[in-house]
């Protein structure tokens, strides 16, 4: 396609262009829309796409990006995205893709979650050469990019490329989670995260920097890098001038978790506190201008414990557990049945299926509807967080969620950490909302009765949680009613409430 122009189009996908398994060339074309339900303007599955010479513009989407495109390979060339705004990924949004971006420019684009410009996911490659990202600002993850990999194997480059006013909560200008990824002839000015990792917040990766500066940062904490298990090497580059966002409070520059760190021929200059080293298993500093006085490596820092009173309830329909239930009941016609939630592209059931449980039995014992936030349980018990799982990178078990809620850390509300289907980074959060379970009911399939302890649960405490098998497919899944029926002893695959 050549020399077209795409205007106020609207699909659930692909609001000018859908493309499924076939290749497609976009050439010196222009796509624009005032309001977007969809996951992207244009939008590729099973094929490879390639974007030259076009104009993406004033764009708002309340879904996923301007270019949407899964399982192929994704190239674009001298293009332009500007003055967008989406949920997620305003500009490009990726999943299981090659993806090479070149000679383009991103300004003005919002996300209102995360990723103002990229959302790549579990990438098969990626290189981004000689663009510019300018003025992105996002709420979670990312002022410009996230990236995960998935695979420590898995490698991305970005090379001579500038990010300059972008923002904020966790990596003002990229949040990057496991791989490898190399930053060469770059530059990083004037980036903000709420957080931490004014310019780059990356976690479980091999991180190469070369030949590049970082200057005027800021950041709550660790103004210009927060760097979380892996190797990283600094060469020839700068990092100076950068802040923290309250200027009263001087915090250091770099992060250094449970690393291997190689910085050598750099300029490290950010006052008296540069370099903050935790569980360090090696240091290498080589020919460096950099105050060493202003480096604390040998930092040993464990979490402890939790400690929170939370939300004292007031349990108005606090009866006695009842053996005794109607013979048909439903709790919908007993007003106790809480939203319909949606997880999204995110493998986040196990969160789900238990927070909702939850609600139902607080809507049960106390009759109020309660919201609580999925995304705080995930992010704090994946592996990006330093008490998270080892083995985790998004899916979990329902255990874990119903430890969490268990535990000091409790549940917050959803207003205080959103749900976010892309982002995967959050913060423990001092809420003086916090809820904290103290008892839970199970209902084992091997027991003497099993419907009737399944009927007590519900009818004395609300909606469970259970597991099942899911399937998209005969036998076990009716295409045409959307019917699923499973009557023999199967692994089960996906929780819900």
């Amino acid at each position: 396609m050549f020399d077209c122009k795409f205007i106020d189009g609207n699909s659930s996908y692909g609001s000018a262009i859908y493309s499924f398994n076939s290749n497609t060339n976009i050439e010196n074309s222009y796509f624009t829309s005032k309001y977007l339900d969809t996951r992207g303007s244009l939008y590729s599955r099973y094929g490879n796409l390639s974007i030259k010479d076009s104009i993406f513009t004033d764009i708002s989407s309340n879904r996923l990006a301007s270019v949407y495109a899964l399982y192929g390979d994704l190239f674009i060339d001298n293009c332009l995205f500007k003055n967008i705004t989406s949920k997620n990924a305003a500009a490009i949004f990726s999943q299981n893709c090659r993806v090479f971006v070149n000679n383009s420019r991103f300004s003005n684009l919002k996300s209102n979650i995360s990723a103002a410009a990229m959302g790549l996911n579990e990438f098969k490659e990626c290189e981004i050469e000689n663009c510019t990202f300018v003025n992105l600002t996002s709420h979670n993850n990312a002022g410009a990019i996230f990236a995960e990999a998935e695979d420590e194997n898995k490698s991305a480059a970005i090379k001579n490329s500038e990010f300059v006013d972008c923002s904020y909560g966790f990596g003002g200008a990229i949040v990057y989670l496991e791989g490898i990824l190399s930053i060469t002839d770059s530059k990083f000015v004037n980036n903000t995260a709420e957080y931490y990792g004014g310019a780059i917040y990356t976690s479980f990766v091999n991180l190469n920097i070369i030949n590049s500066s970082l200057t005027g940062n800021r950041g709550e904490n660790y103004t210009v890098l927060y760097f979380d298990n892996g190797e990283l090497f600094i060469v020839n580059s700068t990092l100076t001038d950068n802040k923290a966002l309250n200027s009263s409070e001087p915090v250091y520059a770099l992060y250094l978790n449970d690393a291997v760190a190689k910085i050598e021929n750099s300029t490290i200059d950010n006052g008296e506190f540069n370099i903050y080293g935790n569980f360090v298993k090696s240091y290498e500093s080589l020919n460096n201008a950099l105050d060493e006085g202003s480096v604390s490596i040998d930092n040993q820092n464990y979490i402890y414990y939790v400690e929170n009173t939370g939300v004292v309830l007031n349990l108005t329909n606090n009866l006695l557990i009842s053996e005794e239930y109607p013979s048909r009941f439903d709790l919908r016609e007993m007003d106790l049945d809480t939203p319909v939630k949606y997880q999204g592209m995110m493998g986040s059931c196990w969160v789900f299926s238990v927070i909702e449980s939850l609600e139902s039995a607080l809507l049960r014992a106390t009759g109020l509807e309660y919201d609580f936030s999925e995304n705080n349980v995930q992010d704090l018990e994946i592996k990006y967080y330093p008490t998270g799982s080892t083995t985790s990178t998004e899916g979990g078990y329902e255990l874990w969620s119903l430890n969490h809620a268990l535990s000091g850390y409790g549940v917050v509300p959803e207003n205080e950490d959103i749900y976010d289907e892309l982002g995967k980074v959050s913060r423990y959060l001092e809420s003086e909302n916090r809820i904290h379970l103290q008892d839970a009911y199970f209902v084992m399939s091997n027991s003497t009765d099993y419907i009737h302890d399944l009927k007590k649960g519900i009818f004395n405490f609300g909606a469970v949680t259970i597991d099942y098998k899911s399937a998209q497919n005969a036998p076990y899944f009716n295409v045409n009613t959307s019917a699923h029926y499973i009557n023999e002893s199967i692994s089960a695959s996906h929780q819900l409430q």
